[in-house]
């Protein structure tokens, strides 16, 4: 071989390196979930407090069926997640929010 195609192909294999820790880096920067942009729903002009009063944040939080959507789905801190459930369970007592009950024969 000569001087010239070992250049070439060490300049290839660095070019292939290059380009590897390039999309490494990209793969890295991104986050898992979106947790920061869901978490800012919730922080308003009032800080963490979730009201049982605000009934469009908390239908924002429960499933069609009624059910309280999970931490891992809200990307809710624990502390913010225990207080939306206390204030939905609140608002739903208060009959604010609706209560999804089951059909006849289903469990």
């Amino acid at each position: 071989m000569t001087k010239t195609s070992n250049l070439k192909i060490r300049q290839r294999i660095l070019a292939e390196g290059k380009r590897r820790n390039f999309i490494a880096s990209l793969k890295n920067k991104s986050p898992k979930r979106n947790s920061s942009q869901k978490e800012q729903t919730i922080k308003g002009g009032l800080g963490n407090v979730i009201d049982y009063k605000n009934t469009t944040l908390l239908r924002r939080h429960i499933s069609t069926q009624g059910r309280i959507l999970p931490r891992r789905v809200t990307g809710l801190t624990a502390k913010q997640q225990r207080q939306l459930a206390k204030s939905v369970k609140r608002a739903r007592q208060m009959c604010l929010v609706a209560i999804v009950r089951r059909r006849g024969g289903q469990k």
